[in-house]
């Protein structure tokens, strides 16, 4: 297992200027390889500012946190949490950077990021509300990105259950797969020999650090598509770990961090449960990855009838996964989107940090068992590839005969019963 927390950025240099890839922040899975159609710009701006507003839970939930951690915190002007007092930038000039020193910003980090060639920065101004540093940012430096440096949260819960049984998590099936994951860090998986290889890596400050959520997130990576436990053979789980310790973790700059991270390795199927705002330097990073035919999969979140979108399962090309219980229902908590793939199991028990069972809930948990799948039918980021194994897990789907409105193509991973 390998740890080792990534410090930010380098010295301020002159960057290589990288095209900025075209986004949209909507789309089906057959955008999977492909790029977003660059024009339309203004009805997709307009469609992206209505998508940017947040659902009473998260604005709340972003409310409570920026009260209770003013000197970390800040809100931005939809009332999504970002840091304070830090906004992210790609494609910066060194002839924009001079203007925005000039205006009194100073460079945090200032670097390519490996593995998708994203020239970032992070920038700061003393005594600026977030908004007002973004405002004129844009002003500055028009042709570059400029967003907050948003926070992202885990899409799940975790209850403690009586006993300490056994985890619930064994070898994948497929010879080979390899999955990525970016979430908390995890406690070591159980393995039979060596079929099961995980590889961490820590980009929060505090390195890798075990969470029940991330460690349920691997287990169920690793779980065999079907009960024939004997037979799963070898996969290797790439884990990043963006939340470390304290309350600097978990943000969209570690966010794309992670997901250089995974392209540097070749991850075919990378799954992020942690839902947020729209974020373009987010967006801009998972449309290197779906360009590259890399498959991202993500949970659509756990705020029921009054959910808006949530990101990054609303990018265009990510898969989009809400969860069902053990009888094929949909969550009453599980997000009601206009756009949902697929759908998976989402309440599941696990052994915890602790080791005791623990029973995790949530669209967190589904996501997760889609990944898996999709890794059965890809063995390397490829275009064509990645198109065609979300066509044909989607023809591997099933929906029950009621309840089945918002489970998209279907369910996977929990088997069709007559009675369902």
């Amino acid at each position: 297992m390998m740890a080792s927390a990534q410090m930010r950025g380098g010295p301020s240099r002159e960057l290589p200027m990288s095209h900025i890839p075209s986004i949209e922040d909507r789309g089906r899975p057959d955008g999977v390889g492909r790029p977003a159609d660059p024009g339309a710009n203004g009805l997709a701006r307009a469609e992206q500012a209505q998508s940017e507003r947040l659902s009473h839970v998260q604005r709340d939930k972003a409310e409570a946190l920026a009260r209770q951690y003013p000197d970390d915190y800040e809100l931005d002007r939809n009332g999504a949490l970002a840091i304070r007092g830090e906004v992210l930038v790609i494609g910066l000039s060194d002839k924009a950077l001079a203007a925005a020193q000039k205006t009194g910003f100073s460079v945090v980090s200032r670097d390519v990021v490996d593995g998708l060639d994203l020239p970032m920065a992070v920038l700061s101004r003393s005594g600026w509300p977030l908004t007002k540093m973004i405002d004129r940012l844009r002003d500055i430096a028009p042709d570059s990105m400029v967003e907050a440096d948003h926070v992202f949260s885990m899409s799940g819960a975790a209850w403690p259950m009586g006993g300490s049984g056994a985890p619930d998590a064994n070898p994948g099936r497929a010879a080979g797969w390899r999955v990525g994951m970016i979430d908390t860090g995890s406690t070591p998986l159980p393995s039979t020999g060596a079929r099961i290889h995980m590889v961490q890596q820590g980009f929060a400050p505090g390195g890798i650090v075990p969470h029940d959520h991330g460690t349920a997130v691997a287990s169920i990576i690793a779980r065999p598509a079907l009960d024939d436990q004997a037979n799963g053979p070898s996969g290797t789980l790439f884990a990043a770990d963006i939340f470390g310790s304290g309350r600097r973790g978990g943000t969209a700059e570690l966010m794309v961090r992670a997901l250089g991270w995974m392209a540097r390795q070749q991850v075919p199927v990378v799954n992020i449960s942690m839902v947020g705002p729209y974020n373009g330097v987010v967006a801009a990073a998972i449309a290197v990855l779906v360009k590259r035919g890399t498959l991202i999969v993500a949970p659509v979140g756990n705020d029921g009838p009054s959910a808006r979108l949530l990101y990054p399962a609303s990018l265009k090309g990510v898969i989009a996964v809400t969860g069902v219980d053990t009888k094929g229902q949909l969550l009453p908590e599980a997000s009601q989107v206009s756009r949902v793939d697929f759908a998976g199991p989402a309440v599941t028990a696990v052994r915890g940090i602790s080791g005791r069972t623990v029973e995790m809930r949530g669209t967190s948990f589904a996501s997760p068992v889609i990944a898996h799948h999709l890794a059965e039918l890809l063995s390397a980021p490829d275009p064509r590839g990645a198109r065609q194994a979300v066509q044909k897990l989607a023809g591997a789907a099933w929906k029950p005969k009621k309840g089945k409105s918002g489970l998209g193509s279907g369910i996977i991973g929990l088997a069709p019963m007559t009675s369902r």
